[in-house]
């Protein structure tokens, strides 16, 4: 059902792009805690003719030692929370 209340400004803003850049850096945040960072992350507009119709985050490509030390340094964060709850 269609709700014919009042409108506020939001009605005409988009805020797609803004929802994008706050879980992107909501995730570039979450990976830097774990000592990772991807150069060439970013935000990619929608593109219908791609097949993505909304915002994607991109990683870029990483090398494949940087592959192995984000490894590391993540297998190394993981081992010591498993450590403080009990896990194996």
């Amino acid at each position: 059902m269609t709700d014919f209340g009042p409108v506020d400004r939001g009605y005409w803003t988009n805020n797609d792009r803004e929802n994008a850049e706050d879980a992107a850096t909501a995730f570039v945040n979450a990976l830097r805690r774990l000592q990772v960072d991807f150069d060439d992350i970013g935000i990619e507009e929608p593109c219908a003719a791609c097949n993505h119709p909304a915002h994607m985050i991109s990683l870029g490509s990483i090398s494949v030692a940087e592959a192995a030390q984000f490894a590391h340094r993540i297998n190394r964060r993981l081992d010591g929370l498993g450590e403080l709850d009990g896990s194996p």
